[in-house]
């Protein structure tokens, strides 16, 4: 029976794009790079900025990436809304559900598009102090006083 899950849970890990250890990477285009912080940053009302540098996020790769990153507060938009602006704006990308992590509010997904890799992670926060030892649910202060965080790495491999 341990032979037929570990056969089993290697075919699912060999059809996954995993990411391998010191698996090489290089940033997208800068034009392609600066195109992407415009079209994110609209759809989430979060102004970014890019660069080009070492990824925090994914780990078990080498090189540099886009890096894009943005903060905003006042936002009016649920962060679910905030997530589905961001994923139409990445129409022309596939999801890649190997990547996605999720929590109350916070959102890391993944998509390609030919040989480029793009992974957002999204969160927002309420403002320091206002909602500390409770359930996050239960928070109640407003969600437009919150704290957004946008960052965006992108890469070729």
């Amino acid at each position: 029976m341990s032979r037929m899950i570990g056969i089993a849970v290697a075919l699912i890990v060999a059809s996954y794009p995993a990411l391998a250890a010191d698996r090489k990477i290089r940033p997208l285009p800068a034009d392609q790079c600066r195109a992407l912080a415009e079209t994110l940053g609209r759809a989430a009302a979060i102004p970014l900025s890019a660069r080009t540098g070492r990824p925090a996020f994914p780990t078990g790769v080498s090189g540099d990436a886009c890096l894009l990153s943005g903060n905003a507060a006042g936002l009016a938009i649920g962060f679910m809304a905030a997530q589905d602006r961001l994923d139409r704006s990445l129409a022309e990308w596939r999801r890649v559900p190997d990547y996605d992590a999720d929590g109350p509010y916070g959102t890391l997904k993944g998509f390609t598009n030919g040989e480029a890799t793009l992974l957002y992670q999204l969160e927002t926060d309420p403002p320091a102090g206002t909602c500390d030892n409770i359930v996050i649910a239960d928070c109640k202060v407003p969600r437009v006083q919150w704290h957004w965080t946008l960052e965006v790495v992108g890469f070729v491999q």
